[in-house]
């Protein structure tokens, strides 16, 4: 099991190590009893001397929250024990402080440490709406539990000042809940309920990653290798990669079978190579679904371009491995043809065509702000200008101009994020579709010629 630190993650090729890791994870996650806002306390550490952490309940009285931007009355009591119970790392302890929260409720006798994934669930769940560098201050933390109970709540609180250690805290918090909000169709008060789902180590910490609803229906991760299992009936599925981390896991699961028969097929010059991505999360950070890619040449597996690509939990219940494979072999599977088949397309182009204006027609294509600015347009002009400078040519096989484009993530010379290589992954698939523009790129480029040739003439016949 890997440790409890929100960074923590796995990754691999291999599916043995996959199996083991998923079967590790799944023994080392619990989900509590579903438990209204007032069983659960929310505590803020207020000092911490080696491994014993000081921690204060913001449980307070029935006016700790006014409309004004002052210091409110609070109910506190101190204490002192051990973190949290048994031996800990340092790496989880300074983490915790860092945070600066833990949690209490029946599961547990002792506090327990709280990711910042899961405050931010329950500030979602509190309609509290934000920001800071004080995120889980122990005002904050009052304002959330006080909100979690129902109570008629509207607040305003915005305030900077200067800690100890000199660094500048601030934080922008509103809230609007009345108490018509809070009651069901009936007119009758709503009974809130919520789960946390925790996970543990060796040692005997506990840890809460998520907040979620009390309805959340949990599918144990294990589920993924029944899937790739079951796959078979498509070809044999081989394992790409795999990552793991307390919030979601991806697995690529790829067809050679299945690119071969594409390469024969078409007669292809570049490897065609579909694929399933596996995605799943107990913390409600992704629905299971599953999404079909493409990998060409070896790259990235790609999503595709089809809102029938992606196939969630919500379509197939609660899990069933049945119903799944049924809407991936009606949806997913006749959607890989379009990839060879509009490669096809672009090989049987006898043109060639302007690199730079290629380009920038995949780059339209792709739409990378489509959802959002991860990519300017200064950025993708530098992106174009990069790509045509690192080839001799002037004009380049459609074919070849527009794989360019697809793999332009992967490309050394290009200074780009993180981030930002993500980005461009997703979106590249899009430019294999855009053959019509290409092809008019290609018209417009003969059009100006014959102009030139034309015009060429004319002077010549005038000059004699």
């Amino acid at each position: 099991m890997f440790d409890l630190l929100d960074t923590a993650s796995l990754s691999g090729t291999s599916r043995a190590e996959l199996e083991d890791a998923l079967i590790d994870l799944v023994h080392h996650t619990g989900f509590t009893d579903p438990v209204t806002p007032r069983e659960m306390n929310l505590l803020s550490l207020t000092g911490v001397s080696g491994d014993t952490v000081q921690y204060t309940s913001v449980r307070g009285s029935s006016e700790l929250i006014s409309n004004s931007q002052e210091s409110f009355l609070v109910l506190t009591h101190s204490v002192q024990e051990q973190y949290p119970k048994g031996s800990t790392t340092p790496g989880l302890l300074r983490e915790t402080v860092s945070h600066g929260v833990m949690l209490q409720c029946p599961q547990w006798t002792f506090p327990v440490p709280v990711s910042s994934h899961a405050v931010e669930d329950l500030l979602s769940m509190a309609n509290i709406c934000g920001k800071g560098t004080a995120r889980h201050s122990f005002e904050l933390l009052a304002l959330l539990s006080r909100c979690l109970e129902n109570d008629s709540v509207s607040f305003v609180i915005t305030r900077t000042d200067q800690c100890e250690s000199g660094k500048i805290r601030s934080f922008d918090y509103r809230a609007d809940r009345t108490r018509d909000a809070l009651k069901d169709r009936n007119g009758m008060p709503r009974r809130f309920q919520l789960r946390f789902m925790y996970r543990w180590d060796d040692s005997g910490n506990v840890k809460v990653f998520s907040a979620i609803s009390s309805r959340y229906g949990e599918i144990p991760q294990t589920r993924i290798l029944e899937v790739i299992d079951r796959l078979l009936i498509f070809g044999k599925p081989e394992i790409r990669d795999w990552s793991i981390d307390h919030f979601k896991t991806s697995v690529n699961v790829m067809f050679p079978e299945i690119a071969e028969d594409y390469a024969e097929t078409y007669g292809l010059t570049h490897e065609i190579m579909p694929g399933i991505r596996i995605v799943t999360s107990d913390s409600k950070d992704a629905s299971f679904y599953v999404e079909g890619t493409i990998s060409i040449d070896g790259c990235d597996a790609l999503p595709m371009e089809s809102d029938r690509a992606r196939i969630s939990k919500r379509h197939f219940g609660s899990g069933d491995i049945d119903s799944l494979l049924q809407r991936v072999n009606l949806d997913i599977f006749p959607l890989y043809r379009q990839y060879p088949e509009k490669l096809c397309e672009l090989l049987a182009v006898p043109d060639e065509i302007p690199v730079k204006k290629c380009l920038e027609a995949a780059f339209r294509a792709m739409d990378l702000r489509s959802h959002s600015m991860e990519i300017s347009i200064k950025t993708e002009a530098e992106i174009v200008d990069t790509l045509t400078a690192g080839t001799t040519a002037q004009t380049l096989p459609v074919y070849d101009a527009v794989f360019m484009a697809l793999t332009a993530h992967e490309n050394e010379n290009l200074t780009l994020s993180p981030n930002q290589r993500e980005h461009l992954k997703a979106h590249a698939r899009r430019a294999v579709l855009a053959i019509d523009e290409y092809k008019k790129i290609i018209e417009e480029e003969k059009s100006c010629q014959h102009s030139i040739a034309a015009t060429a003439s004319a002077l010549l016949q005038a000059v004699s």
